[in-house]
């Protein structure tokens, strides 16, 4: 299902029947249409193929067309060192899901190998401009385009497409058939437009494109009108381009030249003869003074650049009290106090300031000190810091940071120089973390979301670097736009050894590059010259390739396990029948996510006689044992059993064998004891004492360590509510649907839609879930807007169903219905708030309730919000009958008795 899709009833003729540009989400040579974030695009070497990803994003054609040239913004990370791939694989596909499949295109595909590629010269945005030479027939309709980079990751790391900022608002999606990054499903819509040009014809001509606003006549762009200029206009006297380029001595008639060179640029140069061809603009000095310069002469002086043509009569140029230190104060200029790393408090001047008010770590000059090891910290209460930090330096990792983000600072000065790690995972929010060095303003690294691992939160953070000793480094922690929270940062060695990847071994790659790989890691100091070679070793057949294990059921197989060395300590577990006798056995790892009473059971009714043993923290370690837990049913004859209290953070090796060396498959459960689980019942929120398990088999939510005596679960949207059916969050897979009727006869449209109730009872009110949007053009695109609901609503009850469970027969109808609209605050796409209608209608037992807006011409529209809930289906009027809707979605709605 599509996660951000508007479903209308509304067919929207293609812009590009017969135009030369077909779609164009990069914008002019300049580049401010494209901004600053990457997203992985990318054909890896075949031993990686598993990670091969691709990006897509949408374009409409009404007509049978040729492609012939496609244009696309790439960069990268992880050792990028620029667009010398290897070739370019460019697919069409009839629907994004495809390529969760496969990536190469259902419609139409090309390859471009890197000698046909071009690098635009001429570009100035983030990025590099490629323009690839295709030819791709695609019939009409709604299609989706892909660029994919075929480049090797040892040699130049990781590449990915541009998000662009003037595409359609459609988001484009990311898919990995290999399923080795995790997506759901192999594929996963983005939160980002994508920077492709696609053209039917040739590139468009340059000579199109309007000349410098500042000195035209400078031909050579060195600053100043002379002799060059003129003799650079002489060289290519009576020159004129061909559509696909602009002579360097066209320099007149403003303001697009005329693509020709004659008189009229000779006389140009001479008009600006020794013409000053810097671009001035107002400058703002520390000291609160505000002089013209340019923005270098600006940036020279430590002056805040108010940008260019402007002046220092139309900028305030102030100062305020800084706080440098809990007792040091200068009265400066906000910029002029961020760049020394201070912070600007509320007062005019230090004589009203009072520094020591500030909390410590909310600001660069006030940070806290950090460790090896954990560091929690809590930002709920801090404030934000400027500048923002610069996401350049991580694009592609969706660092999003806002300038009212909230923030806390940590100093940290190794004893040692050496690869370090810094890491988010153990947090409650969407985090960014970034790393200064030396100062507030040297800022060497950051990152918005790291590769998933399963026991750290979906959107941590996490950077690696190379410390120097006894330098002084800042670690900068906030959120994904403007998210706050707590969390713990977590500062270790980052230890180099051997990586099993694909079944082949890389030595000496850091821990943490390893795993972002999701390879396997074999601990510091080990060798793919080791005896055995590591990829050799079955994964979990020791500590050291322990695999990961989490929260409910974790299957094992000792079949082909060998005995670790050393069996573990019985007296432990005397009497329980451990009976290890060098078993061979699987070790798996979990981390603990809170404190609390842990049960570990081998539990299967079709598994082995198993023995179990737990670790703490490392491999040495041993806290308890178990040969044979009590017999329970569901249970095989010997399974095993261990109960322990366990701390939040703290890693437990869990090893698994067979009494008398018994081997075979089976089930490892990891349970908490005993917590208060909330479920919903007919629309109501319950509170249960139970384990984790149980709680997840009813798809509840788990609380460990409370009793529901002193817990209350949050009730649904609707309470007291005879029916009810949530609407999707927004970061679940949702949709609209409109249902709205013209009731000014301006345009004949009626989208009505229905879900179907069944009760056998009365009621009094309903309430939906949905958006007000209207249609329209924006910079020259169709496209969603939110607008402000005054409609009324009509509203229906059909009593009767056809053999399909439809709609049938006259309803009971009420017109002219009026509705209490409630703002939720959840932004859906980004976009569009959510909003609740509630309105009354009263009937002594439900069918199918239809819900439409009575909307006038397009001003205005109801689209009707999904839920998750209900029988999978809900139906729609196409103007002759009733139809079950294609996307096979329920409707949001509640009714109250």
């Amino acid at each position: 299902m599509i996660k951000y899709a508007l479903l209308l009833g509304i067919i929207v003729c293609g812009p590009f029947a017969s135009a030369e540009i077909l779609l164009d989400q990069i914008g002019s040579l300049k580049g401010e249409g494209v901004g600053e974030q990457t997203v992985g695009s990318q054909y890896f070497e075949p031993k990686y193929a598993a990670y091969d990803i691709a990006v897509l994003d949408n374009f409409t054609v009404d007509a049978p067309v040729n492609i012939h040239t496609v244009e696309v913004v790439i960069d990268g990370w992880n050792g990028w060192s620029g667009p010398d791939v290897s070739a370019f694989s460019i697919n069409v596909y009839s629907d994004p899901q495809l390529a969760a499949f496969s990536l190469v295109g259902d419609v139409a595909t090309a390859f471009v190998e890197i000698a046909d590629a071009t690098v635009d010269p001429d570009w100035f945005g983030n990025g590099d401009l490629i323009v690839l030479p295709v030819s791709l027939d695609v019939e009409t309709g709604p299609l989706w385009i892909s660029v994919i980079p075929e480049n090797s990751f040892v040699n130049n790391g990781q590449s990915g497409i541009k998000d662009s900022l003037i595409g359609d608002g459609v988001l484009g999606w990311q898919a990995n058939p290999g399923g080795a990054f995790s997506l759901p499903d192999n594929i996963e819509e983005t939160q980002f437009d994508f920077a492709y040009r696609l053209l039917n014809t040739a590139a468009p001509d340059p000579c199109e494109d309007d000349l410098p606003l500042v000195c035209p006549a400078d031909a050579n762009g060195d600053g100043s009108v002379n002799v060059s200029d003129l003799l650079m206009v002489i060289g290519s006297w009576t020159e004129c381009g061909d559509e696909t380029y602009r002579p360097l001595g066209d320099v007149a008639p403003m303001p697009a030249g005329d693509c020709c060179v004659n008189v009229i640029d000779v006389l140009a140069v001479i008009d600006a003869w020794n013409s000053d061809c810097t671009i001035y603009g107002g400058c703002c000095l520390g000291d609160g003074t505000c002089i013209e310069l340019s923005a270098m002469d600006c940036a020279a002086v430590s002056g805040e650049y108010y940008g260019n043509f402007t002046n220092c009569s139309t900028n305030a140029c102030v100062t305020g009290a800084c706080c440098i230190t809990d007792v040091l104060c200068q009265d400066v200029t906000e910029h002029a106090c961020i760049a020394m790393g201070a912070s600007i408090v509320d007062s005019d001047d230090c004589a009203s300031a009072d520094c020591m008010l500030i909390t410590q770590g909310d600001d660069c000059s006030f940070t806290l000190e950090a460790v090896e090891g954990a560091n929690p910290f809590d930002i709920t209460e801090m404030t934000a810091s400027q500048p923002s930090p610069d996401p350049t330096v991580c694009a592609g990792t969706q660092l999003n940071w806002t300038n009212t983000q909230q923030d806390v600072w940590f100093s940290f000065t190794p004893t040692q120089a050496n690869n370090y790690h810094f890491s988010l995972c153990d947090s409650d929010y969407d985090t960014s973390l970034v790393l200064y060095e030396d100062t507030c303003s040297n800022q060497v690294a950051c990152n918005g979301n790291a590769t998933l691992q399963q026991i750290c939160h979906y959107y941590y953070s996490a950077v690696n670097y190379d410390l120097q000793a006894n330098v002084s480094y800042l670690i900068r922690i906030g959120g994904n736009t403007d998210a706050i929270g707590t969390g713990t940062l977590v500062i270790s060695i980052n230890e180099i050894g051997a990586c099993c990847l694909g079944g082949s071994c890389i030595g000496e790659l850091y821990q943490s590059d390893c795993e972002l790989l999701l390879g396997d890691y074999f601990g510091g100091g080990s060798d793919c010259d080791d005896d055995p070679a590591p990829c050799t070793i079955l994964s979990g057949d020791e500590c050291f390739t322990a695999t990961q294990a989490s929260l409910g059921m974790n299957f094992f197989d000792t079949t082909n396990a060998t005995p670790s060395s050393g069996d573990p300590d019985e007296t432990q577990c005397e009497g329980t029948y451990l009976d290890w006798n060098a078993s061979p056995d699987i070790w798996l790892r979990w981390n603990a996510p809170d404190n609390g009473l842990v049960n570990f059971s081998t539990c299967d009714n079709d598994s082995f006689d198993t023995s179990i043993v737990l670790y703490e923290n490392d491999c040495l370690n041993q806290i308890a044992c178990n040969g044979d837990g009590e017999h329970d049913v569901g249970c095989q004859l010997y399974s095993s059993f261990i109960q322990r209290n366990v701390i939040a953070g703290n890693l437990y090796y869990i090893r698994i064998g067979g009494a008398l060396g018994e081997t075979g498959e089976g089930i490892l459960t990891i349970t908490y004891d005993f917590g208060a689980c909330c479920i919903i019942n007919n629309g109501i929120a319950m509170c249960i004492d139970t384990d984790t398990q149980n709680c997840l088999n009813h798809n509840g939510t788990f609380t460990y360590g409370v009793d529901c005596v002193d817990y209350i679960c949050e009730q649904p949207e609707c309470a007291d509510a005879i029916f009810s059916q949530n609407p999707h969050d927004y970061y679940e897979d949702w949709l609209a649907g409109t249902s709205s009727i013209d009731t000014s006869g301006k345009i004949p449209f009626d989208y009505e839609r229905a879900e179907f109730i069944g009760l056998d009872a009365p009621m009094s009110s309903l309430s939906v879930w949905g958006f007000s949007l209207t249609y329209t053009e924006v910079n020259d695109q169709n496209t969603w807007v939110p607008c402000e609901p005054e409609y009324l609503f009509t509203v229906r009850n059909y009593m009767e169903s056809d053999e399909f469970n439809l709609p049938s027969g006259s309803p009971y109808k009420a017109a002219n219905v009026e509705a209490t609209v409630t703002s939720t605050g959840e932004l859906y796409a980004g976009v569009f708030e959510l909003k609740q209608w509630t309105m009354d209608f009263a009937v002594e037992s439900v069918g199918h309730i239809s819900v439409q807006s009575q909307s006038t011409g397009t001003d205005c529209w109801f689209l009707w919000m999904s839920s998750a809930s209900g029988d999978g289906r809900s139906s729609f009027f196409d103007g002759t009958d009733w139809v079950i809707s294609d996307t096979d979605l329920d409707l949001s709605i509640c009714i109250k008795p």
